[in-house]
């Protein structure tokens, strides 16, 4: 099933001539983290040698916007990085504390990344709503590395509202107008219907 979802995708990518590799297996014969079955994994051998010209980039402070992340790579078989913060933000006074980065527009230390964003076509970035403003470590990473984006698409997890006025924040943040927005409540993520809706957002951005 995880190899005919993907083979359904990379149609899609491919007849809609975007100008990127949308698939990346590794040489172990796994997609998404997931073991392929024998022919299948010689059936995407050949993708094995592509770089993938997608990345996933998240920050998660609760776990929501991980699950999401984790999720849309498994589906498009890209790369994946995780934004860490440097800042303690456990508790209720992380939470306190995030809120009031977010709303004063404050940036943070974060580790270092793995992948340089130069070499991908096109950035996923996902970050959790805080106080109706994208989280102080996604807009950390999108002031360092602004200048290396090609072309973005973002996604948010939210409890309740302020993902328009997010989305609009990291664009003008970025410079960057998305191919395509995702927003994932935090209950759809805990009944699973947050799945569906990614299929929805990866087949939104083979059209583009």
């Amino acid at each position: 099933m995880i190899f005919q979802k993907l083979s359904v995708i990379s149609g899609l990518l491919v007849m809609s001539g975007i100008p990127f590799t949308a698939f990346c297996f590794s040489e172990t014969g796994t997609a998404g983290g997931k073991e392929l079955p024998k022919k299948a994994e010689a059936m995407a051998a050949p993708a094995a040698a592509s770089k993938s010209k997608i990345l996933v980039v998240y920050y998660s402070r609760t776990g929501y916007t991980k699950k999401v992340a984790e999720e849309i790579a498994a589906v498009m078989g890209c790369d994946i990085e995780e934004i860490i913060d440097t800042k303690d933000r456990s508790g209720i006074f992380g939470y306190i504390g995030s809120g009031r980065d977010a709303m004063k527009k404050n940036l943070t230390v974060i580790k270092a990344i793995r992948n340089d964003p130069a070499n991908y076509d096109t950035i996923i970035i996902g970050t959790p709503v805080w106080a109706g403003l994208m989280s102080a470590p996604v807009r950390t990473y999108i002031v360092q590395n602004k200048g290396k984006l090609k072309n973005a698409a973002f996604f948010c997890t939210m409890g309740g509202r302020g993902d328009k006025k997010t989305f609009a924040d990291m664009e003008a943040a970025s410079g960057k107008k998305p191919f395509a927005t995702l927003t994932v409540l935090d209950k759809e993520i805990k009944d699973g219907s947050y799945k569906a809706k990614v299929v929805e957002f990866v087949k939104s951005l083979a059209g583009k």
